[in-house]
């Protein structure tokens, strides 16, 4: 189950032959990778199964929902069964305006279908998605120029001429306190973010018996997501780039 973070997809090639000879699918967390291409197609455009989100701060949004894309019938069936609550064959009647008033129930289902108001608006944001993508990588290169030479600072490695950043990540060398680099950021008006908290040190899936995760272990505390949408101007980039360097530097 790769996980597409901040929209880069690392070697799909490698994961899909393991995948074959393993006799397992392999499932893309896409949801960070909306627009994202690899060896010139999208993601979900190929491979088992690709998994898109499009909450509210998404590359495009339809307010909350998603979406699972995969070219296996059977996998998509049991998908659009279990979205509809477990009722067998009832997404083509509901989408044509009928309902299944008898039906059978297999197997456990949820209500995880979206509604119409949120698929309009997720089509909305798709005629619009060329101009927020070219606005995001736009944006991430920018980023890249200002930061790349600074010591501490390393930036993610991304060719965003194939990759459409969801959000922008760096790592920072001798990083001792981030919570206090935070707020000295945000005494400026720079809000920043951590993405993500890794699982084994939350409470419901901590546990003493397992296996180090020792680069995991290191590498968290030194990132720090800054601020990137398409809202985001080059200015605001320039004037983030200028008081992160300066408050390292102090």
């Amino acid at each position: 189950m790769p996980v597409h973070y901040t929209g880069g997809v690392g070697d799909l090639d490698a994961i899909q032959s393991f995948g074959r000879s393993h006799g397992l699918r392999v499932i893309e967390d896409a949801a960070h990778a909306i627009g994202t291409t690899y060896h010139g197609k999208r993601i979900g455009s190929y491979g088992d199964v690709a998994c898109f989100s499009f909450d509210g701060i998404k590359n495009i949004t339809s307010g909350e929902g998603g979406c699972v894309i995969t070219d296996d019938p059977a996998l998509l069936r049991n998908v659009q069964d279990a979205r509809m609550l477990g009722v067998e064959k009832d997404t083509e009647k509901r989408y044509t305006g009928a309902r299944s008033w008898e039906f059978d129930v297999t197997a456990q289902g949820w209500r995880y279908h979206m509604s119409n108001l949120m698929a309009a608006i997720g089509l909305q944001q798709l005629k619009r998605f060329p101009e927020m993508a070219a606005a995001r990588q736009s944006l991430a290169r920018r980023y890249d120029a200002l930061l790349h030479r600074h010591p501490r600072i390393r930036p993610l490695a991304r060719d965003y001429s194939t990759v459409v950043p969801h959000i922008y990540v760096v790592r920072i060398n001798d990083l001792w306190d981030r919570k206090a680099l935070q707020n000295q950021l945000l005494e400026q008006g720079i809000q920043t973010g951590i993405h993500y908290q890794p699982n084994h040190t939350l409470t419901r899936f901590r546990d003493p018996d397992a296996l180090p995760l020792p680069i995991t272990d290191a590498v968290f505390p030194t990132l720090l997501t800054l601020p990137l949408h398409p809202d985001v101007t080059e200015d605001d980039v320039a004037f983030v780039c200028e008081r992160l360097k300066a408050c390292l530097d102090d």
